[in-house]
């Protein structure tokens, strides 16, 4: 493996600006508003519960469109005659609604169709964003004020941020050593990999979720395959020459997070990990992590 000392990418995080935080803030009160039904006609903003008692697609009747399993927000839809459709309606009104699916639209059986939607609301809802005051802080955490809050937020924002960009950097650092240190991957490496896509596919698919044939797998993942398992071929021979190993103390220090994170005793879950395999995922992980962190360049060096 020639170069891999030689390599090093510098992560470039991006700053966190004010109106990250002001999104972060406008996001988190989003999601601890209150819904309050409303005797009166919906307006763009509210959220309403329906259901479809016909819905024809191309002039074809589709009885197997079930209805929406949560509340609609007016005005968040990609179909935007949907939304001036559902304008003006108040509970138990009934509205024929015509929408024309845009051509990128997420199913592929409905995009640049025209559907004819009966849709009855059953209930109008509109949203409470919550105060920022003391009542929220206690809600989110033990923050004294506002100031407090955004700084907590920002530090996360950061952290995000430079882990991304840290992982940007250990991607363009084993990209770098594919292209300077060209080899083949064995065909039954890659048979291997394609045959545990094709098995987690399985294990996820549901009843309107069919599993693609194996070739469809194939072609879609195999050049994936090749490059994960080279990268980890260089992971695996930086880490044998450079001597890189996970310690004990390492080890337990992530199966502490995981053991506060679930409020359980240490040596408990120490013992239910070692049990089920996932300690060795646990040390195959830092391994990898210690030895592309020798890929990279920390901010502060020059080189």
């Amino acid at each position: 493996m020639k170069g891999y000392d030689k390599v090093k990418i510098k992560p470039s995080p991006k700053k966190i600006k004010k109106s990250d935080v002001d999104e972060a803030v406008a996001n988190l009160r989003e999601r601890l508003a209150e819904f309050r039904d409303v005797d009166r006609k919906a307006k763009k903003g509210d959220f309403v519960t329906i259901d479809y008692e016909r819905v024809e697609i191309d002039g074809e009747e589709k009885p197997e469109v079930t209805s929406p399993q949560h509340p609609v927000e007016i005005g968040a839809s990609q179909i935007k005659d949907f939304d001036k459709g559902l304008i003006g309606l108040a509970a138990g009104d009934v509205a024929d609604i015509t929408v024309r699916f845009p051509s990128g639209y997420g199913d592929s059986e409905l995009a640049g169709k025209t559907g004819k939607l009966s849709v009855k609301v059953r209930k109008v809802q509109e949203r409470i964003l919550p105060e920022i005051n003391e009542e929220f802080f206690k809600k989110i955490g033990d923050f004294s004020d506002e100031d407090a809050l955004r700084e907590e937020i920002r530090k996360d924002i950061q952290n995000r941020e430079n882990e991304r960009a840290r992982n940007d950097a250990c991607n363009k650092a084993i990209e770098t050593l594919i292209d300077k240190n060209p080899f083949d991957v064995p065909p039954a490496r890659i048979q291997q990999y394609i045959d545990h896509v094709l098995e987690q596919l399985q294990r996820q698919a549901g009843e309107n979720n069919p599993v693609p044939s194996r070739n469809e797998i194939e072609d879609r993942y195999r050049e994936m395959a090749v490059k994960t398992i080279k990268r980890y071929r260089i992971i695996d021979y930086i880490a044998n020459e450079q001597k890189i190993k996970a310690t004990q103390e390492e080890v337990d220090a992530e199966i502490r997070k995981i053991a506060d994170q679930y409020g359980q005793p240490f040596e408990t879950v120490k013992q239910a990990l070692r049990r089920n395999g996932t300690t060795n995922r646990i040390r195959n992980d830092i391994r990898e992590r210690k030895t592309l962190n020798t890929l990279i360049k920390d901010a502060d060096q020059e080189a």
